[in-house]
């Protein structure tokens, strides 16, 4: 619709109404091709995790590679560390320990 066409309020509407942008119609091809290799390494993990518990275990072995230690009540902890924990199959946290 033209502009001469459009009312005030259509004017106004334009002008303060949010319209969703596709990310395909106004990124870049360099940034189409990050988003598209980091989602395919996301789509690796979903194909390897169908339920969460061999989710919980690739998300464990993802951490382990990534330098991540096993957390056991009583550890020292130390700074700058990277500790993960397991819960009964069903769930993992991972943690970097900060420097202070």
């Amino acid at each position: 619709m033209k502009k001469e066409n459009k009312s005030e309020a259509e004017l106004l509407q334009e002008k303060l109404v949010y319209t969703k942008k596709s990310f395909f119609k106004v990124s870049d091809e360099k940034t189409k091709k990050k988003a598209m290799d980091y989602a395919k390494g996301y789509i690796k993990f979903l194909d390897a995790s169908k339920t969460e518990r061999e989710a919980v275990k690739s998300s464990v072995s993802l951490a382990e590679k990534k330098g991540y230690m096993p957390f056991r009540f009583g550890d020292k902890l130390v700074p700058g560390g990277n500790r993960q924990r397991r819960g009964k199959g069903s769930g993992s946290a991972g943690c970097r320990l900060r420097d202070r």
